[in-house]
């Protein structure tokens, strides 16, 4: 399948989507994905003190990373810190997600083609953004490949 006229759609919707979307998501992520994913990433390293890194394929505007960032360095919060990465074939995407999270990092690029070192991640998410991807089995063997042996994909 050639990835093209999906992230071509995208880029014309791509402003679109962030408005509707806001910056806590549509309903369905802000009250059910949300919590879930967030609760699994954060309670999957008991006693970790060592900095995570985290990639989000297929980030968007990277608000799942923002949501992490805020839960993680908020206070009373016990967990290692967490170094974000993002990457999203929508440079209008990166664009906000750069502006919006300086902290993060954030590549314009495809999860079939990811351009990170092997198991360069504790953590790999592709949230709701599987059915993006143009070849699925590619797809999956680069998130494998980036995460670390003991790395968690959602």
């Amino acid at each position: 399948m050639d990835a093209q006229p999906l992230v071509d759609q995208w880029k014309k919707s791509a402003e679109a989507w962030i408005s509707a979307q806001g910056e806590h998501g549509d309903w369905a992520r802000r009250w059910v994905l949300d919590p879930v994913m967030s609760r699994i990433i954060l309670s999957s390293f008991p006693g970790y003190t060592s900095p995570l890194s985290l990639l989000d394929c297929g980030c968007g505007d990277g608000r799942f990373c923002r949501l992490l960032d805020a839960l993680v360095t908020r206070d009373g919060h016990i967990g290692p810190p967490i170094h974000f990465t993002g990457i999203d074939p929508v440079d209008t995407f990166i664009n906000i997600a750069r502006e919006k999270h300086p902290a993060g990092r954030y590549d314009v690029g495809c999860a079939e083609a990811l351009p990170y070192s092997d198991g360069s991640f504790d953590v790999v998410v592709a949230y709701l953004s599987l059915l993006d991807f143009a070849n699925f089995d590619c797809a999956m063997n680069e998130v494998v490949r980036v995460g670390d042996s003991s790395s968690v994909t959602l």
